[in-house]
């Protein structure tokens, strides 16, 4: 499945686009998703934290990758962990889907 993860983020009670909190830098797909890859977490398989890795790196690039749905379904799910409000994860989720 090919994602953008250069899409930027929106507020759709504003309609103006999100920014990383204190800072000018766009909050796009790829940046959420590589920072919920990112953050600590109870996963003890090494393998699996090294993909964690890999895939953040391929997230924060930004630009369209191509993705088996595995990798999409860990994304939501760390996504949805990284970030309980619905107007970063709701995106996120719904890009994710294409």
């Amino acid at each position: 499945m090919k994602i953008d993860f250069s899409q930027q983020l929106k507020d759709f009670r504003t309609g103006k686009m999100m920014f990383v909190d204190g800072t000018e830098q766009k909050l796009t797909l790829g940046f959420c998703c590589s920072e919920s890859l990112l953050m600590p977490n109870q996963d003890v398989d090494p393998g699996l934290k090294i993909a964690d890795v890999q895939l953040a790196e391929k997230c924060l690039n930004g630009g369209e990758v191509d993705l088996p749905p595995e990798q999409v379904a860990r994304l939501k799910q760390k996504v949805a962990a990284a970030y309980p409000s619905p107007l970063v994860s709701g995106q996120c989720g719904a890009l994710l889907n294409g």
